[in-house]
């Protein structure tokens, strides 16, 4: 999965060393340092509710680590993926009846059935949260292969809707439907830009399969309130874009500026975050100018917090027109992006749930 654009913008001014003008003053420099260390350290705390897992079926640990440990089953729908995308195709042609390339199809999907059902109880851990690769300050390089492992999952799990729908299984079919959407939804809490972007995509390409689901149930089923209620439950703790571009933000930023944080300012920062900070204060790292650094750091922090204030104001408001004023006649170094379709991205996978539990 190629990493999100708005993200490589974000990191791009530390590749920027031609700057003229002086650099901030250490008063603006320390100022600096401060907000990162306390936007750091709130994202690092911050907790992500969603409704509780089931006690019968209750596993230990967080969504994301448990995701991490199925590699076999991650592997199994990986390497279906062609498979599925021409079943979900297939199947979903009400037209054509439900014999030879249909039937050919109902065995395929078979092989990788176990490995769906195991990926889709994990809705059942104990918290949310993207696998180790993927979180805030992860050690590891960004987690596009798990993010690949997510949509994998997503392309099976359509195919099987449309596979329970073609033999009149409808609720069952509703029910892979509400357990795929509550994974991509534990996927997204606390990921940055390109795992909430991929929970959002999952849920999109999940839109009409669902759908169909949905209005097959018959229309005095206990199973429509029930699924109705768990859709509304799940669009309510989807995350929000302001959160999803903090996390980017201080995640891409402080590795990228960590030169400038002493060790006073290591001392305040969560565990994660200060790991990330030491093991990237290298010797190469403190080569570059230090006038060069703080230019690029103070600026761009300033430019995108302006961003981030906007996004945290209502769509519409005058609140959110002022900071997108400020944001743009701010002068800075580098290039300005704008992210709108990056919170449509994110926003979209709310809408799509919420319309899902209208029907």
């Amino acid at each position: 999965m190629r990493r999100a654009s708005g993200s490589l913008h974000l990191a791009s001014f530390a590749w920027t060393l031609a700057l003229a003008g002086c650099g901030p003053g250490e008063a603006r420099v320390t100022a600096f340092r401060a907000s990162v260390i306390e936007r750091a350290n709130a994202v690092e705390q911050r907790a992500y509710t969603r409704p509780p897992a089931d006690p019968a079926r209750r596993l230990p640990g967080s969504f994301g680590e448990a995701f991490d440990a199925a590699a076999t089953e991650r592997g199994a729908v990986e390497a279906s993926v062609e498979t599925s995308n021409r079943c979900a195709t297939l199947l979903g042609d009400k037209r054509a009846p439900l014999d030879g390339p249909k039937q050919d199809c109902l065995k395929d999907l078979e092989t990788t059935s176990a490995a769906l059902t195991k990926l889709l109880s994990l809705r059942h851990a104990e918290r949310p949260g993207p696998p180790p690769s993927a979180r805030p300050f992860a050690k590891a390089a960004p987690g596009e292969k798990v993010h690949r492992s997510l949509l994998a999952l997503c392309t099976r799990a359509r195919a099987e809707v449309r596979a329970l729908v073609a033999r009149d299984e409808a609720q069952s079919a509703a029910s892979t439907c509400t357990s795929t959407l509550a994974v991509a939804r534990d996927y997204a809490l606390g990921s940055a830009m390109t795992g909430a972007l991929a929970a959002s995509q999952c849920i999109k390409d999940l839109e009409e399969p669902c759908a169909d689901a949905i209005r097959a149930l018959p229309a005095e089923s206990e199973a429509r309130p029930r699924r109705r209620q768990e859709l509304e439950a799940i669009a309510a703790t989807l995350p929000r874009f302001p959160d999803v571009f903090e996390t980017e933000l201080v995640g891409i930023l402080l590795p990228l500026c960590a030169p400038l944080f002493d060790a006073s300012d290591r001392d305040k920062l969560e565990p994660r975050a200060r790991a990330v900070v030491v093991a990237a204060d290298t010797a190469e790292a403190r080569s570059s100018s230090r006038r060069t650094m703080s230019k690029l750091c103070v600026e761009g922090w300033d430019e995108l917090d302006l961003a981030a204030r906007a996004f945290r104001a209502p769509v519409g408001s005058p609140e959110r027109a002022r900071l997108r004023a400020e944001r743009e006649a701010y002068v800075t170094t580098m290039p300005k992006t704008s992210f709108d379709k990056f919170e449509d991205g994110v926003a979209a996978a709310e809408a799509t749930v919420r319309s899902l539990s209208k029907l």
